[in-house]
């Protein structure tokens, strides 16, 4: 059987959910039948794009936010490839996210992996299009006032027919998703849910930050957010009158 894993040393931080990820990704490969040469990573930008040294086949460390537009390309020159893309919530939903929505809506065959830890992980603890409402972060002292993507529900949106979402302390059931995606013949996504245990530390110290400024907003600006963004989800588009 053939060993998937580069010589490469691993460098994630200690704790880190990238590590079960990557070794569910290492006992899926063997499963799916192809050969090392036949298998191609593709990732963007962030933590869990360092994916393609870790592994021992073809890669392709992109830019930011276009792995899903690469893995396309790869696709097309050779569809007998195995591709799989990488990408962190901000590198697929942000920047990347037009490119993900029509990769899935093209109906390509591409294995996507959303390594979500609903943070910018990276660039030390911004927050991201999956972080949740209120979450206070290094650019949110106050707690975000946007409402989270739902990585499942976008991809059914773009008539995806295979969404799994996956933990990374439950390895077995993300080596489960990962086999039954590449079985597959239509693009695959599948979104895991592994916390930053750096930006856990970062937060604490944001939040402690914001509780001691002198700074706070006026009440009639307080009354403004609460009514708008905590009490009710306000409309996208005006009413008409």
């Amino acid at each position: 059987m053939e060993k998937h894993q580069s010589d490469q040393m691993v460098k994630w931080c200690p704790g880190c959910g990238d590590h079960a990820i990557l070794a569910a990704l290492l006992a899926t490969f063997p499963k799916t039948g192809y050969k090392k040469e036949n298998v191609c990573m593709v990732s963007g930008i962030g933590c869990s794009s360092r994916i393609p040294y870790y592994v021992d086949t073809y890669g392709f460390h992109s830019i930011h936010g276009r792995a899903c537009a690469i893995a396309t390309g790869v696709k097309l020159a050779n569809p007998a490839l195995s591709v799989w893309v990488n990408m962190g919530d901000g590198d697929s939903m942000a920047i990347g996210g037009n490119h993900l929505i029509h990769a899935v809506r093209r109906n390509q065959d591409l294995n996507i992996t959303i390594f979500n830890n609903e943070i910018y992980g990276l660039t030390k603890g911004q927050y991201s299009p999956t972080t949740k409402f209120g979450q206070v972060t290094k650019t949110s002292p106050y707690g975000t006032i946007d409402y989270p993507f739902n990585p499942g529900e976008l991809v059914m949106g773009a008539q995806g027919t295979f969404f799994a979402r996956t933990l990374d302390c439950v390895p077995q059931l993300s080596t489960e998703c990962m086999t039954r995606a590449a079985a597959t013949t239509a693009p695959s996504c599948w979104s895991t849910a592994n916390p930053c245990s750096s930006a856990r530390t970062r937060r604490k110290v944001c939040a402690s930050t914001a509780a001691s400024s002198r700074w706070s907003p006026s009440a009639r600006t307080a009354s403004r957010w609460t009514t708008s963004w905590c009490t009710t989800r306000p409309p996208r588009i005006p009413a008409s009158t």
